[in-house]
């Protein structure tokens, strides 16, 4: 593991080619999102996944200024991930 002087680490995982989010709804990723977190009540349906829903109190905020948006990008390329598609994946 690597410290960067900017903050953060880098680590080396030999042998380790992906990485993935076990047992977790698409719906569920932006509870992991601090920044989201406390917005994500707020949106019109209960069932966002605040990408092109009506309502949508993180949109919003992204709009604002209140979650910068490459958070948010980095919440959308999760979601886009094919596993969260795949009924079959394991």
């Amino acid at each position: 593991m690597y410290k960067l002087p900017i903050g953060g680490y880098i680590i080396d995982t030999p042998g380790i080619k992906e990485f993935g989010l076990a047992d977790m709804e698409k719906t569920e990723v932006a509870e992991r999102f601090p920044e989201m977190r406390k917005f994500q009540h707020n949106c019109k349906f209960n069932n966002c996944t605040h990408t092109n829903e009506p309502g949508c109190a993180i949109k919003k905020a992204v709009e604002e200024g209140l979650i910068p948006e490459e958070r948010y990008n980095n919440y959308l390329s999760i979601i886009s991930d094919e596993y969260f598609y795949d009924s079959n994946y394991d």
